[in-house]
């Protein structure tokens, strides 16, 4: 059996005298600029270095790591044993999105994944939120999987304990999809896959790790993997938001996805969120409509700066009197004093 490609992407990515930075860009000039396949960087030269822009030091460190790719194939067939397969940037099942939101710094050219990898081509809805949700939160969650499953949608989640987790939980009980991404490798989850086996095997689930198989949970891995799930989705739902929208959009180039947030009882962050330009939801119905009004082009439209997310155009709200255009207002934050005046004053030219 021959050594395969995904071998060679791990000897360069994995070796020690070749900088990270360097071996992402050599895969990339060789193998995705030019076309050629990882087992022939054996055969580059001095020239083919400097035609890439590389320099000698860094033509004799890849030699230097590129035998390791037998050891790597070795591990690779012992993964594949346990239903472990690896992506690399230039498979064409990789996500596209990922090189179009994520600068190279940040785009893993590894992802270990085991489950369906056709769920990567499907249009997905993130959702973030509480560790400790609410009853509101909990049902919000469950009504939007029950909504999310009637329809060829996947959700995206870093199964983080609380909404994420419970969430996911419902969507695979309605018989929907659901794509995990992992703060930890694979082989360090072991306990996970073997409870999620029975949905691993029916193809309606995927579990991706940027991270090595054996890699332990660490916050650095637990941070990284937001920008990837909200690269990958179109429509970034947090239900009673504990962490601010930076920890998942900053990272992303645009155009960012739509951003949408349900307070609930409590969302610690929802102003933060709404300053990013999120939508507020009162429904999982609400949340479908506006995820199918971005499927259909109609509904948002990208600002062009970094720092902001999509914005939701609905319908215009009318009220009747100052009490409920008050009482609607506060439902997204605290009315100031003046503001509520004003509407009060207004409120004998109602109606005209």
């Amino acid at each position: 059996m021959g050594i395969p490609e995904s071998a060679y992407w791990l000897a360069t990515l994995g070796s020690a005298n070749l900088k990270r930075a360097a071996a992402k860009q050599i895969l990339y000039r060789w193998c995705i600029g030019q076309g050629k396949p990882a087992s022939t960087l054996a055969e580059m030269t001095a020239e083919d270095t400097a035609a890439l822009g590389l320099e000698q030091i860094q033509l004799e460190a890849l030699r230097a790591s590129l035998p390791q790719a037998t050891g790597h194939a070795a591990a690779l067939a012992r993964l594949a044993a346990q239903g472990i397969q690896v992506l690399t940037r230039d498979d064409s099942a990789y996500p596209e999105a990922l090189p179009q939101r994520l600068d190279e710094e940040r785009l893993p050219y590894i992802l270990y994944y085991n489950g369906n990898l056709e769920l990567l081509c499907q249009p997905g809805i993130a959702v973030a939120g509480s560790g400790q949700p609410s009853g509101a939160a909990v049902a919000f969650a469950r009504s939007l999987a029950q909504e999310l499953a009637a329809v060829e949608c996947v959700l995206l989640s870093g199964y983080h304990k609380g909404i994420e987790r419970l969430t996911a939980e419902a969507m695979l009980e309605s018989g929907g999809s659901v794509i995990i991404v992992l703060p930890l490798g694979l082989c360090a989850n072991a306990r996970l896959l073997a409870d999620l086996n029975a949905l691993l095997r029916s193809g309606r689930l995927l579990v991706l790790s940027p991270a090595t198989c054996d890699a332990p949970y660490s916050d650095a891995l637990a941070a990284a993997r937001l920008p990837l799930i909200a690269a990958m989705s179109e429509l970034l739902l947090a239900i009673e938001p504990e962490q601010q929208p930076d920890g998942w959009l900053q990272a992303l180039r645009p155009p960012l996805p739509a951003t949408a947030f349900w307070q609930g009882a409590g969302a610690p962050t929802a102003r933060e969120w709404q300053t990013q330009g999120a939508a507020l939801v009162n429904s999982a119905e609400q949340a479908l409509t506006i995820w199918q009004d971005i499927r259909d082009g109609a509904g948002y439209a990208p600002k062009q700066d970094e720092s902001a997310a999509f914005t939701y155009d609905p319908a215009p709200i009318t009220f009747s009197d100052a009490d409920s255009a008050i009482a609607t207002l506060s439902q997204s934050g605290t009315v100031p004093d003046v503001l509520a005046r004003r509407l009060r004053e207004r409120a004998p030219k109602w109606g005209n």
